[in-house]
């Protein structure tokens, strides 16, 4: 009884193993089909989303176009070169680059703001239920 366990782990970790069958051509199918169509929800919504009508929305909607392109190097390489061929002066490693600074600089930013943001809000909660201002948190 005490060797069920160690008899299960040896039976199912082997390289042909109906876990392994399972994992390989079950799962990583509907994996893969998950994310494709959920790449073609993400890009309706955004275009519901972000249409460009100020100047705010079409900066957001091109930091995410660079992003989105930068994150699939072969199609970020293609738009690249069909794009901006003739600026033979920029990198190849332009749209990775530009990718990492939006991702450095202005992310960064956004993620101080909402920790801020966060540890205020923290903050100010605990301040009113140590005072006895909210009382929501005992069922009153």
């Amino acid at each position: 009884s005490g060797d069920l366990p160690v008899y299960a782990s040896r039976k199912f970790s082997k390289q042909g193993s109906s876990v392994n069958w399972l994992f390989l051509n079950v799962y990583v199918p509907l994996d893969a089909t998950m994310f494709s169509l959920l790449a073609f929800f993400i890009a309706s919504a955004a275009y519901r989303a972000f249409r460009a009508r100020t100047m705010d929305a079409t900066l957001l909607l091109l930091a995410g176009v660079i992003l989105m392109f930068a994150n699939a190097p072969l199609l970020a390489n293609q738009f690249w070169h069909s794009v901006f061929g003739g600026l033979n002066f920029l990198p190849d490693a332009f749209p990775t680059l530009v990718k990492d600074w939006i991702l450095q600089v202005p992310g960064m930013a956004a993620r101080r703001a909402i920790q801020i943001g966060l540890a205020l809000g923290a903050i100010s909660q605990s301040l009113r239920i140590l005072l006895g201002i909210d009382r929501a948190w005992m069922g009153e």
